[in-house]
């Protein structure tokens, strides 16, 4: 809802796509227990980084999605790469960090929210690929 409403306004807006790297080998390996609190501390992590204003939201699975308004790429790249940071270095009780690849981008003109969410969902894609805990672009 937030994202319909802000795609056609002129607010600037950056959308930060992210999810837990090797997810399922915490569920596989722990149980479904574990991985639900891997994601409810990993939520509190990152709503605790976030701006007041700033949007986090559950977009599936393990997948997380973020609106930053007011915020470029200049802007929000910092704050991503800040994330992946911080959760790497946040414990989980489990023997090994937990890391977010994250993907980015920015509105830009005549954006639907599906673009935008594509775009994002892209750069994740390559921040996986490219071998995780990392922040790419999608463009």
């Amino acid at each position: 809802m937030v994202l319909n409403r802000l795609i056609s306004s002129d607010v600037t807006l950056s959308v930060v796509l992210f999810d837990v790297d090797d997810f399922k080998k915490i569920n596989d390996t722990y149980g479904h227990s574990v991985g639900d609190d891997v994601l409810g501390r990993l939520s509190r992590v990152v709503q605790d980084t976030l701006r007041e204003g700033d949007h986090l939201g559950r977009w599936g699975g393990e997948e997380f999605l973020i609106i930053l308004q007011e915020t470029d790429i200049t802007t929000s790249l910092p704050l991503a790469q800040r994330l992946c940071s911080i959760v790497s270095t946040t414990f989980f009780k489990l023997p090994f960090p937990v890391t977010i690849s994250i993907g980015l981008t920015a509105k830009q003109s005549g954006d639907t929210v599906r673009q935008l969410v594509e775009r994002a969902d892209h750069g994740m894609y390559l921040a996986k690929k490219s071998g995780k805990n990392r922040v790419v672009i999608g463009e």
